[in-house]
């Protein structure tokens, strides 16, 4: 055999090695590759299929968030519509039960007597002689000592001074006004003064009267122009006369005038 031949043969020989040599490499690396994290793996075709997969599935979730936030909103929106309905009437129907109760309540207090509603258009708070100022006077016949009523039947007070289209109120606090008045359930009566301080006292009751805390105080039947049986206030304590003879009642005092924007005059019998 010639020398070329096995000069020939040693390179097929030799390109077969380095061929089977290089397979094997090439398999290695690429199951290398497949376990890594290297980089390269990232820009194979399984991962970018794995990562638009996801993607798909971010977007339909996202779709489906965006989808359900709106029929959520649109669900709130219907909700406080209907929520805001029910305060509206809820709203009302106290308004109509608070105006029913004041009706019922100075009907109640003044059967078989007429009631004129007047505005106040002033309220003097000074120390010892606070006052109120209402529209309507003489052109009502609102007339010097006729009774004036809160919205629910309490006693306020007494007119002190009437002229033409105006009139001027004596609050039961005011140190100079004078209402007979009795504790409730009793016939045990006396004089109801102003004092300070939003109260009054109710003086010349006997000293056998036998008085508690919280009693009620009403208006007694001696006044032709106050109707009897007028709420005033209740018992807050009991107390000697200066001279011993009476006993006196504190009294905390039902109506507030300095929130009164509406009175009712007593204008007498029906």
């Amino acid at each position: 055999m010639s020398s070329d031949y096995f000069s020939s043969y040693s390179r097929k020989t030799s390109i077969g090695k380095s061929f089977k040599i290089g397979f094997v490499i090439f398999v290695m690396g690429m199951l290398a590759l497949w376990y890594s994290g290297n980089i390269f793996y990232q820009l194979s075709f399984g991962y970018l299929t794995g990562k638009v997969g996801k993607l798909l599935v971010n977007l339909k979730s996202d779709i489906f968030s965006w989808l359900s936030q709106n029929s959520y909103e649109d669900e709130l929106k219907a909700l406080k519509a209907k929520n805001l309905k029910v305060i509206q009437e809820n709203a009302w129907l106290k308004e109509e039960f608070s105006q029913n109760k004041k009706q019922l309540s100075l009907e109640g207090a003044l059967t078989g007597y007429n009631v004129t509603e007047a505005r106040v258009i002033g309220n003097d708070n000074f120390f010892d002689t606070p006052i109120l100022m209402i529209e309507g006077g003489e052109n009502k016949g609102f007339n010097k000592g006729l009774a004036v009523l809160d919205e629910n039947g309490v006693l306020v007070g007494l007119i002190k001074k009437s002229e033409g289209r105006f009139s001027e109120i004596y609050l039961l606090y005011n140190h100079a006004s004078r209402v007979g008045a009795k504790l409730a359930g009793t016939e045990w009566n006396g004089v109801l003064q102003g004092s300070r301080n939003l109260r009054g006292v109710l003086a010349m009751l006997p000293l056998e009267s036998d008085i508690h805390e919280g009693e009620e105080v009403i208006t007694d039947n001696r006044n032709p122009a106050i109707p009897p049986n007028i709420l005033i206030g209740s018992v807050a304590f009991v107390r000697d006369s200066e001279d011993k003879l009476f006993k006196e009642v504190v009294l905390n005092l039902f109506a507030d005038s300095k929130n009164l924007t509406k009175v009712w005059i007593v204008t007498g019998h029906k």
